[in-house]
């Protein structure tokens, strides 16, 4: 999501902005104790949108305890040496604004939304749960088992989330990209304090950490504020982030897979595909293709399979590159009634094989650009938007110039790098992929019994 939105909100520039000009003419500076701030001014209203980032999500655990990071994301609502469990939350609401947070693979955050005149407490309260976590053992074992209904709800009773949690398993084998961000769910159950902890106590220090504020300030004006809370934070480094070589497999690999709660089939192709910090030019070209190829009612697949050849009641393409190591690309579709699985797979790959083979249309590279400026043409007046693209970038490995740059980087793209980028990411033969297909399944006896009984209950 965050690389989609990043994508827009940078090709307005070209047609709203001169050469040279920056995106969101964001400020920074970095701090003596090693973390990066930045602020992005904004004067439409008194508000501010704080974020912190830790650049460390996910894909750092060690193994047997997946889920830790985000474990660790709702210890850290459960209190600090100085705040009792919950008050942070308490005393942003009462201030009159709205706290979250939220984990991925390669970064954790936690941001507000508050009223100017408050900014600086909000910089005392996470400053202060940056080093001094401590929560009780008693919350610590009740918030793990909210954990667990988390995943219970949003995946294990979901067959299309089980499904795509599957198949990310079997994209990156070995890789800690394959595992869930929440974690599986016997891990999870064995999640202990020490573990959360430890893993904060090696992550959460300032040198790993970045300061995102959008809103109605100026880095000159809250910096005293910021080196008077955050500056006065204390830790080591962080280590050094690694990843295992993912072995390369030219042979498609296969998951079928049926469930009772299914209505309509399900088909999907994930590949492995660049990302911006490893190929700036092929991650480049992916954002484009993403849009030319499913980038709505006007794009390639949907015309195609959907409204021309009427295999598909829908079709969608997308590019996900908001990780520092890998990135990966979907194509998914639901099948007419009458439309094999294999029928809709090659009517995908004919048309890639047609966009390497004859090229662009006429206008389409920038009719391409011109959907992507007309969907983030507001996206920079947002206070969270900025926010979130930059820490985001920051967090997997770029720099604030790649951000504010985007606008000259995207007109340097060529229609020769989009075939490029097709061939070498989506070709059979070419691509590490793996495609899966997910059907309704006929429930046992004794259960088919009591989904009718309670169907008659429900009536």
């Amino acid at each position: 999501m965050l690389k989609h939105i990043l994508a827009t909100v940078f090709l307005i520039l070209v047609f709203c902005v001169p050469a040279q000009a920056k995106v969101f003419n964001a400020q920074s500076t970095m701090l003596d104790n090693g973390l990066e701030v930045v602020v992005i001014p904004n004067h439409r209203a008194p508000i501010v949108y704080h974020m912190l980032w830790y650049k460390v999500g996910s894909s750092q655990e060690l193994s047997g305890e997946s889920g830790s990071a985000h474990f660790l994301e709702h210890l850290l609502f459960k209190g600090t040496e100085n705040q009792e469990p919950g008050e942070f939350s308490r005393i942003v609401r009462r201030l009159g604004g709205e706290d979250n947070a939220f984990t991925s693979y390669d970064y954790t955050a936690y941001h507000q939304m508050i009223a100017k005149e408050h900014l600086r407490r909000m910089m005392e309260l996470e400053s202060d749960r940056m080093r001094n976590a401590n929560a009780p053992e008693k919350d610590v074992l009740s918030e793990r088992e909210v954990v667990l209904e988390e995943r219970r709800q949003r995946t294990d009773n979901n067959p299309q989330a089980k499904f795509f949690e599957q198949l990310r398993s079997y994209l990156f084998p070995g890789h800690p990209y394959g595992k869930p961000v929440i974690g599986w769910m016997d891990e999870v159950s064995g999640l202990e304090r020490d573990q959360a902890l430890a893993f904060y106590n090696e992550w959460y220090t300032p040198s790993n950490a970045i300061l995102v504020i959008s809103g109605d300030v100026t880095l000159e004006e809250i910096l005293t504020d910021i080196k008077e809370t955050y500056g006065q934070v204390k830790g080591d480094p962080a280590p050094e982030k690694t990843y295992p070589v993912i072995p390369d497999f030219k042979n498609d690999v296969r998951l079928e897979a049926s469930d009772p709660q299914v209505k309509e089939r399900l088909f999907a192709k994930g590949y492995r595909a660049p990302v911006y910090t490893k190929d700036k030019t092929a991650s480049l070209a992916m954002s484009l293709l993403d849009d030319i190829l499913g980038g709505g009612p006007s794009a390639r697949l949907y015309k195609a399979i959907v409204i021309e050849q009427k295999k598909a009641v829908s079709a969608s393409f997308s590019y996900n590159a908001d990780y520092r190591d890998i990135g990966s690309a979907w194509f998914t579709a639901i099948p007419t009634e009458d439309t094999s699985f294999k029928a809709l797979e090659n009517a995908f790959i004919s048309e890639v094989e047609r966009l390497v083979k004859n090229g662009l249309d006429d206008g389409e590279l920038a009719q391409s650009k011109a959907r992507l400026t007309n969907a983030a043409i507001y996206a920079r007046d947002s206070l969270g938007g900025p926010a979130r693209i930059i820490g985001g970038s920051l967090a997997t490995g770029s720099t604030l110039n790649d951000v504010e740059t985007w606008p000259e980087q995207i007109m340097a793209i060529t229609e020769e790098d989009i075939i490029a980028a097709a061939k070498n990411y989506l070709m059979p033969g070419e691509a590490n992929t793996v495609t899966g297909t997910l059907i309704p399944a006929t429930p046992p006896l004794e259960e088919a019994e009591k989904l009718a009984d309670d169907a008659g209950e429900k009536e």
